[in-house]
């Protein structure tokens, strides 16, 4: 990862970019790809605006509308406006570092920190999200956004699994050497989950199978299921689509082809909110294409 030249660098590398999305659910998210991202509407929010700095390594949505960010330095909530970083008392001793987040059924923020320990943050207390798992899961690898409300989790112990309702269910055991990185359930059931350094792999019913060959040794940072039951795969090398038969760059816009992307999350709004190595990017649905002077002006 080539680090920012200075802190006011990195402020500046924080971006959000407006792009073309279109109304069709044929696209997947309709993206222009010849467009090169400097084209896009771009908006900065720099210390002066409360961002703390950092890899934006997890993204998560509230039923009551806040962005949530997961960073080197710990858990950022988003306004729309002001970033603000939550104070945590508990924080373990291997750092506040957040690597991953997930919303339940209850509008309950699903916080995965460098430790063995999940915690659920409510109504603005945080607590041990895997009190009930039997016997105790030492090491959680992802914990990923499920269907219906449900959250879902990969560990070395329990494999993969779910949380519902009030309950953990077990989907499918996990024996591969390399560990879960990112997971998500699309639309029809099937939960994608991407490794470090053994590609993609899907669960159903019951069943793990391996994804595309031409990924099988990548490691992957991110899964999205796109409106066209598609889905968008973040890797080291940049962002492809899974179309049903294999990984491709057709429809992925030129910008994102080499883009680092750490997480993707789809918002209600049809935002696109991607956490990259230089900051955050939001491809929106408005379809303005302009340039930002600001970022022009500081070469972006």
């Amino acid at each position: 990862m080539r680090a920012p030249r200075s802190w006011r660098d990195l402020c500046r590398r924080l971006l959000v970019a407006s792009a073309m999305i279109s109304a069709s659910t044929n696209a997947a998210y309709g993206l222009d790809p010849a467009r090169a991202l400097s084209q896009f509407v771009r908006e900065e929010w720099g210390v002066e605006r409360g961002f703390i700095g950092g890899v934006v390594r997890a993204i998560a949505e509230t039923p009551d509308g806040y962005l949530w960010l997961g960073t080197e330095h710990g858990l950022v909530r988003f306004d729309g406006t002001t970033f603000t970083l939550v104070p945590e008392s508990d924080v373990s001793a291997s750092g506040a570092a957040v690597l991953d987040l997930a919303v339940d059924g209850n509008g309950d923020l699903w916080v995965r920190r460098r430790s063995p320990t999940v915690q659920r943050l409510s109504k603005g207390r945080f607590e041990n999200a895997l009190w009930s798992l039997s016997p105790i899961e030492e090491f959680v690898m992802a914990i990923g956004r499920g269907r219906n409300g449900t959250v879902l989790y990969a560990g070395r112990f329990h494999g993969i699994g779910r949380f519902a309702g009030k309950r953990f269910q077990s989907m499918a055991s996990w024996s591969a050497e390399d560990p879960v990185q990112t997971m998500v359930e699309a639309s029809d059931g099937r939960v994608w989950l991407g490794t470090e350094g053994s590609g993609l792999f899907s669960v159903v019913d019951g069943r793990v199978t391996p994804g595309p060959d031409d990924l099988a040794h990548d490691t992957i940072e991110a899964v999205s299921p796109a409106a066209d039951r598609s889905l968008w795969i973040a890797t080291v090398r940049g962002v492809r689509r899974w179309d049903g038969r294999g990984s491709t760059i057709e429809g992925v816009p030129a910008a994102l082809r080499r883009l680092h992307v750490l997480r993707m999350l789809r918002d209600r709004d049809a935002n696109v909110w991607l956490g990259t190595t230089e900051g955050l990017v939001r491809i929106g649905p408005d379809g303005v294409a302009a340039f930002d002077r600001r970022a022009r002006a500081a070469g972006l």
